[in-house]
């Protein structure tokens, strides 16, 4: 078997084993815990910093305090056009209307006009 078709079969194989991943999704939302301090209570993260990282850090954040301590908690993501997070996009945060019924905001942002 000639080099060519080689390459062209381990790309075929690892197209059909490993398919492409779908777009993130706007948000993440947590339910809360059956009971705690924040019973009742949401909180909304909003992410988009490019420097620290928030879109990795306030996800595990959001579950920590929905599991323990009952919060229910949504993480909204600066996405591109296309539905990729991209922590750099300042003009983008789809599903604000979760800060409608937010009893406290967290802000993982860096230089928004």
């Amino acid at each position: 078997m000639n080099l060519s078709r080689l390459v062209a079969c381990l790309l075929v194989c690892t197209c059909a084993l490993f398919p492409p991943l779908p777009a993130a999704s706007a948000s993440i939302a947590y339910p809360a815990a059956p009971n705690g301090p924040g019973a009742g209570r949401h909180l909304v993260f909003l992410t988009g910093d490019e420097e620290y990282r928030s879109e990795e850090g306030l996800p595990m954040l959001a579950k920590i305090l929905s599991q323990r301590h009952g919060f229910r908690c949504t993480v909204l993501f600066a996405l591109n056009p296309d539905g990729t997070i991209n922590p750099d996009n300042n003009r983008s945060v789809p599903n604000s209307e979760a800060l409608d019924s937010a009893d406290g905001i967290g802000l993982g942002l860096r230089f928004r006009p």
